[in-house]
C-alpha cells in the first residue's frame, strides 16, 4: 500500500536494500536482513519516497544498488521540472555519505542531516544540495575561499529559478564577479535546458570505502529486465506459482519510469500464465505469475518488448515426489 504514495514530491538516488554481498551484515552491528526490507514481486506501479524511507525504518540493512525515481533532482533531467530549474536532489540510503561526481570529476561528499527537520529517522535522507563543489578550484584556478563563494552563489541561482539574494548580490561586488560570467559558469557547470547533459556518479560510502555506485546519463539503450521471484516450483495436489516482475532500464540499470511498452509474454514447457499474455509497462514496471500445470520439467519464459532485445527467465518445475527423495 505504500507503492504509489507521495510521488508529488522531488524524487532522488534510492539506495536500497537486500544485497548481501555489498554491505555483510557483520558491519551492520549485526542487524538482521528483514524479508519485508525490500518488496520488489511483480507490481505495474513504482514506489514513492515514502515507500523508499519506510524500507529504512526500523530495519538495518546493506547498500544495495540504487534506483531512481520518475523526477530526478539531478539537473540532467532538467526538462522534467518546472522551468527547467533543478531542484533539490535526496538520496535515500543507510549509508554513511553519498560522494557526487559529474564525469570523473570529485564534486563533493554529502552526509545526512542528524539535527534537521528528518532527525527522528534512523537513516535520514542526504540532500544533495551542491553540484558544483571543488570544479571552480579545478578549472576556474580559484582558491578554495573563493570557489566555495562563487559555489555558493551558483546553487542558490539554480535554487531559487535564477533569483539572487541582497547576500548573494553583494558577494559578487566583491568578489568583482559579473553577471555574464556568472552565468558562463552557470550553464558550464550545472546547464539549463537544452544543454548538454552531464554524466553524474553517485557513490555510497560505508567505513571510507564505495560500496555501491549508481551513474545518471541520457538514456543511450534500453533494456526488459526480467525477474522470478521463485525459479523453483513444487508441483503436487495443488499448483505451484511465481511470480515475476518486469522493469524497463537503460544502460546504467536504472530504472525508465516513463516507458509504456507492452511486452509479450509466452512460455515453453509446464507452465502456464495467469492473465494476460499482453502485459503494458506502468511507470517503467509491469508483472505477471506463473502457475504449474501438474507436469514436471525445465520451463522457458520468453519476454519481448519493441525497442529492447529479447529476455527469457528459466524455472525448473519438480514433483512433490521429487522434493521428498
Amino acid at each position: 500500500m505504500t507503492r504509489d504514495l507521495f510521488h508529488c514530491l522531488p524524487h532522488g538516488v534510492v539506495f536500497h536494500a537486500a544485497d548481501r554481498q555489498a554491505v555483510s551484515e557483520r558491519n551492520l552491528a549485526g542487524h538482521r536482513i528483514g524479508r519485508g526490507a525490500v518488496n520488489q514481486a511483480a507490481a505495474p506501479l513504482g514506489r514513492g519516497l515514502a515507500a523508499y524511507q519506510i524500507t529504512f525504518v526500523g530495519v538495518s540493512v546493506p547498500v544495495r544498488r540504487a534506483v531512481h525515481d520518475p523526477v530526478s533532482g539531478a539537473p540532467e533531467k532538467s526538462g522534467r521540472r518546472p522551468g527547467g530549474a533543478a531542484a533539490a536532489c535526496w538520496v535515500f540510503t543507510n549509508a554513511e555519505s553519498v560522494r557526487l561526481y559529474r564525469g570523473n570529476d570529485f564534486v563533493a561528499e554529502f552526509g545526512p542531516d542528524r539535527r534537521g527537520r528528518f532527525a527522528a529517522l534512523p537513516h535520514p535522507p542526504i540532500e544533495i544540495n551542491d553540484f558544483v563543489g571543488s570544479l571552480l578550484e579545478k578549472y576556474e584556478g580559484m582558491d578554495h575561499a573563493t570557489g566555495a563563494q562563487v559555489a555558493a552563489i551558483l546553487n542558490e541561482l539554480r535554487r531559487d529559478a535564477m533569483a539572487l539574494s541582497p547576500l548573494s548580490k553583494a558577494r559578487m561586488l566583491s568578489l568583482r564577479l559579473s553577471w555574464n560570467e556568472l552565468l558562463r559558469m552557470y550553464y558550464k557547470y550545472i546547464g539549463v535546458l537544452g544543454s548538454s547533459a552531464p554524466v553524474y556518479r553517485f557513490e555510497a560510502v560505508w567505513h571510507g570505502r564505495a560500496v555501491r555506485t549508481v551513474v545518471r546519463e541520457p538514456v543511450q539503450s534500453v533494456r526488459l529486465e526480467c525477474t522470478v521471484h521463485n525459479p523453483l516450483l513444487t508441483d503436487g495436489p495443488t499448483w505451484d506459482c511465481a511470480a515475476v516482475s518486469l522493469r524497463a532500464i537503460d544502460q546504467n540499470g536504472n530504472l525508465l519510469p516513463y516507458c509504456g511498452e507492452a511486452v509479450c509474454l509466452s512460455v515453453e514447457g509446464p507452465l502456464k500464465i495467469l492473465g494476460p499474455s499482453v502485459v503494458p509497462l506502468r511507470g517503467g514496471m509491469a508483472g505477471t505469475y506463473l502457475a504449474t500445470t501438474g507436469e514436471a520439467g525445465r520451463a522457458v519464459l520468453h519476454c519481448r518488448m519493441e525497442g529492447a532485445l529479447d529476455t527469457e527467465a528459466v524455472l525448473t518445475v519438480r514433483s512433490r515426489e521429487e522434493q521428498n527423495v
